[in-house]
This record gives structure tokens, C-alpha cells and sequence, in this order.
């Protein structure tokens, strides 16, 4: 009981010298750090002194710990210019130390004060020398990210030129991974004023096709086209491929993107394209490109680069390819949808070749619903709807 009472006291009125010779310890006792927190507050040149000859060769074993953190926080907050040298100089040094603070939890709150905290070019330049060395692995972590998102929010100027050209140079692998690509997003928001922001951007438009492709950098292209100044220089580099990225899972977002953004002869020559292509009836035959097609059905008119026609640029592509398409459960659904064609006639009020094709259509849709009945429900919920007649 006396032995609770005195370190009562203790820490009611604690001293320099109850903390010398011990300040790593005490930094991480979860009773006691606090206490270590508000000697440095006091900021008394000696204190801090005293407190940095001990940290000094543990400050990386502090900054990942929970409580640890909280005191080197303090610290960065308190030191003198000459200990902050020291300070980044010693994590600066070992890739291995770094990589593990900005991975870390806890680690990477301190790194973020750190940044905060730096006053001179010296300290700026060697912080970016060692984060260059591991841009990736940080990049494509959701903890490391925010410490190199932090950097473009301290040093939005030149001083970022070495970071952004090491993502530049390593664009693909960055953007390969979903953290990345949020990350490469978030720096290409703002204007192109950087040189490393437009190596970044010439990367992207080197690789274009393939990003359109990818399941994250399909996500970065989406997010350049949105920000409208890039699109007719995206849209020439792809001209030509409209027709086969509509078929692909991602790629086919990008080109509703590229439909809803773009306008005029941009928007008029995607779709002229697709409608067009001699593989039309592949794209009709594919989930993906299917749903392209309804996209872009709703952004076209009669008018298609000046050929005006009473129908609608689908229904004129379909029956060009009637006998490919029909034998197709997605070529059904555009054969006889109702947005395109108008309300599915009667058995009795169609042509014979008509006539043929809802016999065939309703042959298939029974022997479909033999031998896919459980794993296709979805589908033959949108049959029965769209194009079985009474």
C-alpha cells in the first residue's frame, strides 16, 4: 500500500532525473509515457537534450510502438534543427527500418509528423532519397500510401519531382494494384503543372489499351477521361479499338465513359465505330459488349455521322447480322427488344422470315430452360419478359 502511495507521488511530481537512464522503457509503459510527453511540452532545452541522447539510436524502435509513437511524435515537435538532422539522417540510412515504420500502423503516424516537422532542404532531401528506394512497396500498401500521399500534401512543388518520377518510372506496377491506382488517381487530379505529373500521364497514354484492359488501370483511365482535358488525345489513340474493348469486362467501362464524356464528333465516331465494325455481331453475342451497345443506344440518334435513317442504328446493324445474332440469347434480346423495335408483334402480322426467327427463338428458349434452368435463372427471367408472345 505505501509502495502505491509513493509512486502516487511519484507521478504527481515527476523530475528529469526519475526519467534518466530509463527514457526508452518509461517512453513505452503505458502508465507513464504521458509523463515523458509533458517534460518535452515544457520545452527546457536540457530536458530535451538529455531525452535526445537516449532516443536517438532507438528512434525507429519508437515509432513503431504504440505508446512509443506518441512520445517521438512529441519530439519531432520540440527538437532543435541539429537533432532533426541527426533524427532523419539515422532512418534515412536503412531501407529496412523505413519500409518497416511506413508500414506500420503506428509507424506511419510518426513518419507523417516527421514530414510535418521538417524545416531545412537538407532533411526534405533525404527523407525523398530514401523513399525513393521503396516507392513501390509503399504505394501498393494502403498504410504506405498514405505517407507518399502525404508528401504531395507537404511538398506540393518541385520538391515531389524525385517521388513523382520514380512512380513514373515504375507506373505499371503501381497501377496493377487497386491502392496504387488510387494513389496514381489522386495525382493526376490536379493540373498538369509538374514534370512528373506529365511522365505520369504520357505513361498512361503509352499504355493505354492495355490499362483499358485491367481491372485497376481500367479505374485510371475512367478518372483521366473524367477530368475532360485529355480526351480527344485518348480517344485518337484508341480509334480503331473501340470495337474490341467493348467486349472486354473492363474495357467496356471505359467506352461508356468515353460515350457519356465525350460529346460531338468524338462521341459520334465511338459509336459509328462500334455499330459498324465487321465483328458486330461478336459484340451483340457478348455479355460486355451487349451492354455497350444498350449504353450507347441511349446516347445516339438517327443521325450518325450525317446517314440519317428512320430506324435505329441497332436495329439496322442487327438485321445485318440477323442469322449470326439469333441463335444467341443476347442477340435475341436485341432482335426483339422493345426499347429498339417497338412492342413485340403477333405471331400472324409477321413476314415469314420473322415468323421463322420467333419459332426459333421460342425452340431455343425451351431447350434452354431444359438444361440451364437453375444456372440461368436471371436469363430466362428477361426471355420470358422480353420476347415470348402470346
Amino acid at each position: 500500500m505505501d509502495d502505491k502511495r509513493a509512486s502516487a507521488g511519484d507521478i504527481r511530481q515527476p523530475s528529469l532525473e526519475d526519467f534518466k537512464g530509463k527514457v526508452i522503457s518509461e517512453a513505452m509503459n503505458p502508465l507513464r509515457f504521458e509523463l515523458l510527453i509533458k517534460k518535452l511540452g515544457e520545452m527546457i532545452p536540457e530536458d530535451i537534450e538529455m531525452i535526445f541522447l537516449e532516443v536517438k539510436a532507438h528512434v525507429g524502435m519508437l515509432m513503431i510502438h504504440e505508446f512509443g509513437s506518441e512520445v517521438i511524435q512529441k519530439f519531432f515537435a520540440v527538437c532543435e534543427e541539429e537533432q532533426m538532422n541527426m533524427v532523419v539522417s539515422s532512418i534515412a540510412v536503412d531501407s529496412g527500418l523505413l519500409m518497416a515504420i511506413c508500414l506500420n500502423s503506428w509507424g506511419s503516424r510518426s513518419m507523417l509528423k516527421l514530414l510535418d516537422c521538417l524545416t531545412t532542404r537538407t532533411q526534405l532531401d533525404y527523407v525523398m532519397w530514401a523513399l525513393e528506394k521503396i516507392i513501390v512497396p509503399l504505394a501498393n500498401h494502403p498504410i504506405g500510401s498514405t505517407v507518399i500521399r502525404q508528401c504531395f500534401i507537404v511538398f506540393p512543388g518541385p520538391e515531389a519531382e524525385p517521388l513523382l518520377g520514380m512512380i513514373a518510372q515504375h507506373l505499371l506496377e503501381i497501377i496493377y494494384s487497386e491502392i496504387g491506382s488510387r494513389l496514381v488517381q489522386a495525382i493526376i487530379s490536379n493540373a498538369f503543372t509538374l514534370r512528373g505529373q506529365r511522365r505520369i500521364v504520357s505513361g498512361i497514354m503509352l499504355n493505354l489499351r492495355y490499362l483499358s484492359m485491367h481491372q485497376f488501370g481500367s479505374h485510371v483511365v475512367m478518372h483521366l477521361i473524367g477530368l475532360g482535358s485529355m480526351q480527344e488525345t485518348m480517344i485518337y489513340i484508341l480509334r480503331g479499338c473501340f470495337d474490341f474493348l467493348s467486349a472486354n469486362k473492363y474495357a467496356s467501362n471505359v467506352v461508356k465513359k468515353f460515350i457519356e464524356a465525350s460529346e460531338g464528333t468524338g462521341r459520334h465516331m465511338i459509336i459509328d465505330e462500334i455499330f459498324n465494325s465487321p465483328v458486330f455481331s461478336r459484340i451483340l453475342q457478348n455479355p460486355y459488349g451487349y451492354s455497350v451497345i444498350q449504353f450507347a443506344k441511349e446516347y445516339s440518334t438517327g443521325t450518325v455521322l450525317g446517314q440519317t435513317s428512320n430506324q435505329h442504328p441497332v436495329v439496322q446493324s442487327t438485321e445485318e447480322h440477323s442469322v449470326g445474332i439469333v441463335r444467341q440469347t443476347l442477340g435475341h434480346l436485341i432482335q426483339h427488344s422493345d426499347h429498339l423495335n417497338g412492342p413485340c408483334p403477333r405471331k400472324n402480322s409477321l413476314p415469314n422470315k420473322r415468323r421463322n426467327h420467333v419459332r426459333i427463338t421460342k425452340n431455343h428458349f425451351l431447350l434452354f430452360k431444359r438444361r440451364k434452368r437453375k444456372k440461368n435463372k436471371r436469363i430466362l427471367e428477361m426471355l420470358k419478359e422480353k420476347f415470348v408472345c402470346n
